[in-house]
């Protein structure tokens, strides 16, 4: 009897379970910016970059790398590509991305915004998921406010600072468009490349850009009309007289290329007036009787509301005097073109 009561009494078991925890610690990534600021209309060019960070020492292969805006998806990099947003203009926006698994160190994300405004101000994230060394799949974000500069008008001694940087960067994308133009010049079609590239650069600001209709003959103290104008926002160029009217005070950029021919030795002056006045003056020389002699300049000039600005004809000395005509050629060989900084 004992016996089975010493059967009934219930037996407690207990279980020790051991759980091991694996902790893996918090890496991040890098975003920068350069610059860290920008002033609407004025800073040339904005990248993002996004970098692997201090998560070097733990990732064995990179899958994506997503940037975003305020939450919108702005671009993805692959190992495969880059991808931008459909709802982004090709023309302002851009980027690139690389990703090597045999070089983890120099993988990046790069996102380009031309002439960035104030809509480009905000929070931006970027993301990685990455395969870290012990085969397990991470994430890791960061964050940068890119915020703009706001420029006193008053202070030009500070904005003047940001127009030069903007006209060393400037003077080369002239000097590349210069040379599309010259090899646009016998195909018309393509001309719409020239507009819209002079579009993406003067986009909601003041800006002209006329060429010639026909080959011109000039001669000493003319005004130059450019009469065929492919771009003329604002309304501020004139194609029957020949000069634009700024409508507002500020910095503009200007420029002039100019295609002379005559079949005799010349020596000749360009000039582009402000008011009557020689802001700037190019000199062409030499024999152009097969081929035309090219000139171009460029300048960022102060322009009070109401400013007029032409291009006149200088001195023209050929050999013999008066021994032929000297003309400017047309479509776009020869152009005068401008716009307003910021």
């Amino acid at each position: 009897m004992s016996t089975m009561l010493l059967l009934l009494r219930p037996i407690l078991f207990v279980v020790v379970i051991a759980v091991s925890v694996q902790v893996h610690p918090v890496h991040s990534i890098d975003l920068e910016s350069t610059p860290e600021t920008f002033v609407p209309g004025v800073t040339p060019n904005l990248t993002l970059k996004c970098t692997p960070g201090d998560t070097m020492g733990v990732i064995a292969n990179i899958l994506v790398f997503q940037l975003s805006k305020d939450g919108a998806l702005l671009a993805t990099g692959k190992p495969d590509g880059f991808i931008l947003s459909e709802s982004l203009r090709k023309s302002k926006y851009s980027g690139s991305n690389q990703i090597d698994v045999n070089n983890l160190a120099n993988s990046f994300l790069l996102f380009n915004i031309q002439f960035p405004e104030a809509e480009d101000e905000g929070e931006y994230m970027c993301h990685m998921n990455y395969e870290d060394k012990d085969g397990f799949f991470q994430n890791a974000e960061v964050t940068f406010d890119l915020v703009q500069n706001a420029t006193n008008d008053d202070n030009l001694q500070s904005q003047l600072k940001q127009v030069n940087q903007l006209v060393e960067n400037l003077r080369a994308r002239i000097g590349t468009l210069e040379t599309q133009v010259f090899e646009l010049a016998s195909v018309n079609s393509n001309q719409s490349r020239v507009i819209a590239d002079l579009a993406s650069v003067s986009s909601n600001r003041i800006a002209f850009f006329a060429t010639l209709e026909k080959q011109t003959v000039i001669g000493t103290d003319d005004v130059i009309v450019f009469d065929h104008v492919l771009f003329n926002n604002g309304s501020a160029f004139n194609a029957t007289t020949g000069a634009f009217l700024a409508p507002r005070t500020g910095f503009y950029m200007l420029s002039l290329v100019c295609e002379v021919q005559t079949t005799v030795p010349l020596r000749m002056e360009l000039l582009l007036t402000v008011n009557g006045a020689t802001a700037m003056k190019l000199f062409v020389a030499g024999e152009m009787a097969s081929h035309g002699g090219q000139q171009s300049g460029s300048l960022v000039y102060w322009l009070s509301a109401g400013s007029e600005v032409k291009v006149v004809v200088g001195n023209i000395q050929t050999q013999p005097a008066e021994a032929a005509p000297v003309s400017l050629l047309s479509e776009n060989l020869s152009y005068f073109s401008g716009y307003l900084l910021g």
